[in-house]
């Protein structure tokens, strides 16, 4: 073999492949089907956010063409669990995705250096070479300044790629999907090499040998593995499909869905477009129902034992709950990064009766409105105008902006004095003292946080008070918002350009309060609830209403725990103060428990609860139906009925159910209005097809009706499609105006035209018409011409009117 410099074992320095003589080289030690590629991912959340699931997924929908088994992927990436895969797996290629330095490669929880990775692998490659055993032939350090990695490599592996200075994300993705398409279609490692250059922007990668690159191939197999593969081969899912039924496309459906198994790894990959491409093209219909009575049966099996771990047991080896969140599998922080998934699942343990779930819940829901001071919407229908007003008697001193801070404070490193300066803010609580504490702690300069950057606020030219704190929290908020709509919510009608406006903080502060509170009601609680020795429930939230759920949990639990007496049982009065609730963990690791837990049993809970978190949307039917938060609040935040009304609107929607026409008589400012405008509410979420007319005597009542409705959506009450759907048409002084819908923008209701065309189509356009006060609309010969010419009389119709003056509607 002939020695080489640096240079002359390269391809690719400085971007262009230079001649290299390989001949002489030593001859490749040729592959053995399957090839196994271990795809060692991770991300750092101080650093800058890389795109690994699009870089997996690619490298995934590659080799799913010959066998998708033989990719794996660490699931944690500290270096322990690198070198237990590469023992265990024993693959062809190690591929690291992640941030490295010049000194090291960055893995979780501590950075390793190319000799570290040299010694691992060279006692890993002589024993398999005594074994007969596969060897790692191929490094890829996918990373920015990893080349002097890649180069030390060059004597223990054949191959080793590494890459000079910064590296773009993008890049990145680009070369490892060209890079592999080529290699996994049995071109050379050169060829590969080159090609995936020229599609790369970046100009950096080089490629260190020690054998023939030129000669190195991966001969694919002539047929893809079918059913004759040995057994031991077979994969969980495989067996599962095959004793259900599909024995003889078994192997077929996986490597159609691309998945081995129901693991945290495989399910994040799986899409209900997959799904339904499956289904809908490669199963007959009696295979089609099968296959979702299966899949449906393991969801179900999935989420009840899951529910079955987390309530209390037998094991001796119970911890305390600071013990179980320091001993887990699992980091919180590697979990929190992963923003591919905005939305989190908790599961709930309550000690009570099934039966009373909806109570337990809805108190639970309410006392944490009242501690956190949240705002609710309410109407005065006697003045036609909306109030708002915090819950319960008194004016709690939390806020949710509070609890957003307190985890900043968990998360954040800062001097010692600083975090004694916050301890000493939390003594005595408030919105405006630790506002000012976080300011000024923000304003030594010491703080080091992910969401936290003292050059963009100077970017910004900002020179508001408090300005630092609110950009910190308008970054986190932010950044667990899922991408899209809600984001756009919070930017256009919380934030509102504040940098730039005239507000103090206090006003966009209120703004925050309230769409936080937003975000716990619309929590989606599945409502099959799961009987263990107590019960057991499910709740989907985005992952800033998990952080809110959390941060509110153990801030409740110190605040009741400072004014409770010392006595033994002091968890079981917490948990009756949560109302049955003992124990809250979610997929993403946050863990709340008031009785021990077994380590073991915790890390299966939350390994369970990821598998869960990540299915399509297809599959979460399978948990049950849901419910918003909000719903089980009762009639708080969307009315204020009283008992007899509320027992009066449930005999008009058993009317309405039954497709009749509902009349409302009653005295005037007796909230008949206010009814029909809750009940037309809950039709229009239960059908999404519905739409509602609302004839009205006055403009004034439908800038009333279109305020308060508009409110509801703005702050998730209901769903903001649901006001596209109302229309009105108003007796003004040249006749019936309308029909038109209201649009909001910029905080300003304006008015849409319907279209002619459409308003002459049948009258099933609209499936309930409302009409205030009847007994003056139907005393008009104009209006009742109107309203049969417009064929409205064909809907279902609920009429309001005065009883005093309501015989002429008889």
């Amino acid at each position: 073999m002939t020695s080489h410099t640096p240079s002359d074992s390269c391809v690719g320095a400085a971007g262009r492949s230079q001649d290299v003589d390989l001949s002489k080289e030593d001859k490749v030690n040729t592959p053995r089907y399957p090839y196994i590629l271990l795809f060692v991912p991770v991300r750092d959340p101080d650093q800058v956010f890389l795109d690994l699931k699009q870089e997996y997924y690619r490298i995934h929908t590659i080799m799913s063409r010959t066998d998708v088994r033989s990719l794996s992927m660490t699931l944690n990436s500290t270096w322990h669990d690198v070198l237990k895969e590469v023992q265990s797996r024993h693959p062809l290629i190690l591929h690291f995705a992640c941030h490295s330095e010049e000194k090291a490669i960055k893995l979780f929880h501590r950075d390793i250096d190319a000799d570290t990775i040299l010694k691992a692998l060279q006692s890993h490659n002589e024993e398999a070479k005594k074994t007969g055993k596969e060897q790692v032939q191929l490094v890829v350090f996918n990373a920015c300044s990893s080349n002097g990695h890649a180069e030390k490599l060059r004597d223990i592996v054949d191959f080793a790629i590494g890459h000079k200075g910064g590296l773009d994300d993008d890049d990145a993705v680009a070369f490892a999907h060209t890079f592999y398409d080529r290699l996994f279609q049995g071109q050379s490692l050169w060829n590969s090499m080159k090609q995936a250059e020229s599609c790369s922007y970046s100009n950096g990668y080089e490629l260190h040998t020690k054998r023939d690159a030129k000669a190195f191939r991966l001969e694919m197999p002539e047929n893809r593995p079918n059913e004759t593969t040995r057994e031991e081969d077979e994969t969980t899912m495989i067996r599962f499909f095959k004793e259900n039924g599909f024995k003889k496309i078994a192997r077929l459906l996986c490597e159609e869905l691309g998945i081995e198994d129901w693991k945290f790894e495989d399910l994040e990959l799986l899409t209900d477009e997959s799904l339904d491409n499956l289904t809908e093209t490669k199963l007959n219909p009696n295979q089609r129902k099968l296959f979702w009575k299966l899949v449906s049966k393991k969801t179900a099996k999935l989420s009840v034992s899951t529910a079955l771990l987390s309530s209390p047991g037998g094991d001796d080896s119970y911890l305390s709950e600071t013990d179980t969140l320091v001993q887990t599998d699992q980091s919180d922080a590697s979990d929190c990064e992963n923003a591919s998934r905005q939305r989190e699942l908790v599961i709930a343990r309550n000690t009570g009766d099934k039966e009373s779930f909806e109570i337990h819940l809805r108190r639970f829901l309410r006392e944490f409105g009242r501690f956190s001071g949240n705002h609710q919407i309410h109407v005065d229908v006697s003045k036609k105008m909306m109030q708002t007003d915090g819950v319960g008697e008194e004016r709690s001193e939390w806020t949710m902006c509070m609890l957003v801070w307190i985890r900043v404070a968990k998360d954040a490193r800062m001097h010692e004095e600083s975090r004694e300066l916050w301890q000493e803010s939390l003594a005595a609580p408030s919105q405006d003292n630790m506002l000012q504490t976080l300011d000024k702690i923000l304003g030594r300069g010491d703080v080091m946080y992910k969401y936290w950057n003292a050059a963009v606020l100077t970017a910004k030219s900002c020179k508001k008070k408090f300005a630092s704190v609110v950009l910190l929290t308008h970054e986190l908020v932010r950044a667990c918002l899922p991408s899209g709509n809600c984001r756009q919510i919070w930017d256009k009608r919380v934030m509102r350009g504040w940098n730039a406006n005239t507000e103090d903080a206090s006003q966009v502060l209120e703004r925050m309060n309230r769409y936080l509170w937003s975000q716990v009601e619309a929590i989606q609680v599945i409502t099959n609830v799961i009987e263990t020795q107590s019960y057991v429930c499910y709740l989907s939230m985005h992952k800033i209403a998990c952080l809110l759920l959390f941060e509110y949990l153990e801030t409740y639990k110190k605040d009741k725990m400072t004014t409770m007496p010392e006595q033994s049982g002091t968890d079981a009065s917490m948990c009756r103060l949560l109302e049955g609730f003992s124990m809250f963990a979610s997929s993403s690791s946050q863990v709340f428990a008031l009785q021990k837990m077994s380590v073991r049993d915790l890390q299966t809970i939350r390994r369970n609860l990821r598998v869960l978190a990540c299915l399509p949307g297809r599959l979460w039917l399978f948990l049950g139906p849901s419910r918003r938060a909000e719903g089980l609040l009762g009639e708080e935040g969307r009315s204020i009925l009283t008992d007899n009304q509320k027992a009066k609107a449930k005999e008009c929607e058993e009317a309405l159910a039954r497709r009749r026409g509902v009349h409302l008589r009653g005295p005037a400012g007796t909230g008949k209005t206010f009814m029909a405008l809750h009940m037309m509410l809950k039709e229009l979420e239960k059908d999404r097809s519905c739409s509602v007319l609302f004839l009205l005597r006055s403009e004034g009542f439908v800038y009333f009706i279109a305020q308060w409705v508009s409110s509801m959506a703005r702050w998730k009450l209901v769903d903001e499609g649901l006001f596209d759907r109302i229309f009105f048409s108003f007796r003004g002084a040249r006749g019936w105006d309308g029909p038109f819908w209201m649009t909001e923008g910029e905080g300003e209701l304006r008015r849409e035209v319907k279209k002619v065309e459409v308003l002459l189509e049948d009258a099933s356009e609209y499936k309930y018409v409302v009409i205030d006060e009847a007994h003056h609309v139907f005393s008009d010969r104009e209006a009742t011409e109107y309203i049969k010419t417009m064929s409205y009389d064909k809907a279902t119709m609920l009429l309001m009117s005065d009883s005093s003056q309501a015989d002429v509607t008889s």
